[in-house]
């Protein structure tokens, strides 16, 4: 995305030729304006940076140029539109982030590769609830570059350190010079600074924390920024994202305005779990006369919709305002827990088996921290399977011995789905029937 912006900048005009997007990644349609990793060649002289040596640097998100204008905004609605978060950011972190302000009743987290930014939508459980998320989270730093910095003395190959130089560890992958030197003007006069670029292209969506240098005018004002900085978290480094209500397809599962009737819409139910469970839910508010589970179109998505038609209008009424927004607990069957490979020995790698398809590598993590260092956490999802399985490589085959012996045939750490139920739209004609697909 990045070096398509560039080459639009560069070539647009020139010899007579009309260059423009494909798409709306870049360019004048308001999404992603050229923000991403790029290839920075050896003695390429990128001042903002300060960089001299080859590497992979973060482009951050250039703004529309004169005449040029993001699209209006949509509506206020329950739908959120996230963009410039941190490229490998997951779906639970957005959703931990707006769950701080209110019930989160679907997320989504939109990449185009492993070294772009990111985008999300995210739906509240209400839009008063959005309109909030929108004034409070909008213009910050997201949750996961709030890192501790690491602040010292820059050393020369031989040991010796550099009064008025610092090195700077720890810096969120989107961090700019113009927020670097901002940061430490605070504590003197920078006389100059550098984000250092990576040395390999971000792969598979890890993107790791980069470092910086800095050079202070005296010895002391150095000292006075790693006492300030040093092992503390900044909000002023990173990216700061942009929160915008979302667009909504006209008839579509987001429209939200039907009559009331009978028949109920329903999204966010976990792929592999039953109708019945699903019933079970509806039937505390009446008689339940008909529903069907619809299969979601994107196989790699863990959640489908529903349909379910209720005996009385009045029924579904309080159905509808007691379970939008709500998160509700299912029974999961017990994870069962081997050692990994064809003989099965005594090793640090485990496999885990029957866990529910919406389950994060988060919460795995969390479930085997307490037996020390994870050198490694893997899921393994396939398409058209209800469960998924995942690698998890301890320390040593000590920790991964007590992980078996206590983890097999227990619980799964899992939380319910959060529903999102509305009336259901009729056909054309009055059939009550609805339209919708996930």
């Amino acid at each position: 995305v990045a070096a398509a912006s560039r080459a639009i900048d560069a070539l647009e005009g020139s010899n007579g030729w009309a260059v423009k997007p494909a798409n709306n990644d870049t360019g004048g349609a308001g999404k992603g304006w050229g923000k991403g990793y790029f290839w920075v060649p050896e003695g390429a002289g990128w001042d903002d940076w300060g960089s001299r040596g080859a590497g992979w640097i973060w482009q951050p998100n250039e703004r529309p140029k004169t005449g040029e204008a993001e699209r209006p905004e949509p509506a206020p609605s329950d739908n959120l539109y996230v963009k410039d978060l941190p490229p490998g950011i997951s779906e639970e972190e957005v959703h931990a982030t707006f769950s701080k302000v209110g019930s989160v009743v679907e997320c989504r987290v939109l990449r185009w590769d492993n070294a772009s930014g990111c985008a999300a939508l995210v739906r509240m459980a209400s839009m008063e609830l959005a309109a909030r998320a929108r004034a409070q989270l909008s213009g910050t730093v997201h949750d996961s570059c709030l890192v501790p910095l690491q602040v010292g003395l820059q050393e020369k190959k031989g040991g010796e350190k550099v009064e008025d130089h610092l090195y700077i560890k720890g810096l969120p992958c989107t961090s700019t010079p113009d927020q670097l030197r901002t940061l430490f003007g605070r504590f003197g006069t920078v006389t100059w600074s550098r984000v250092l670029p990576l040395p390999f292209e971000p792969r598979n969506g890890s993107v790791p924390d980069v470092a910086a240098l800095v050079q202070m005018s005296s010895p002391s004002e150095a000292q006075f920024a790693i006492e300030g900085l040093n092992g503390r978290t900044s909000a002023d480094l990173g990216q700061p994202m942009t929160v915008r209500f979302a667009e909504s397809k006209q008839g579509g599962p987001e429209q939200t305005d039907a009559k009331p009737n009978n028949n109920i819409y329903v999204k966010g139910w976990p792929v592999g779990f039953p109708d019945f469970l699903l019933q079970s839910i509806f039937q505390q508010y009446g008689s339940v006369l008909r529903l069907r589970l619809l299969d979601n179109p994107d196989p790699e998505q863990p959640t489908c919709a529903a349909l379910v038609q209720m005996s009385r209008v009045e029924e579904a009424a309080v159905a509808v305002r007691q379970l939008h927004g709500r998160t509700v607990q299912l029974a999961v069957p017990p994870m069962h827990v081997r050692y990994a490979g064809k003989d099965q020995g005594n090793s640090d790698n485990l496999y885990l088996t029957s866990l529910p398809r919406s389950v994060t590598e988060n919460t795995l993590r969390q479930t085997f921290s307490k037996y020390g260092e994870i050198k490694r956490l893997r899921l393994l999802q396939q398409s058209g399977s209800y469960e998924t399985h995942a690698l998890v490589q301890l320390a040593t085959p000590q920790a991964a011995a007590q992980a078996l012996r206590e983890l097999d045939g227990s619980l799964p750490n899992f939380k319910g789905p959060t529903l999102f139920v509305a009336y259901a739209a009729k056909r054309e004609g009055g059939d009550n029937r609805d339209s919708r697909r996930p």
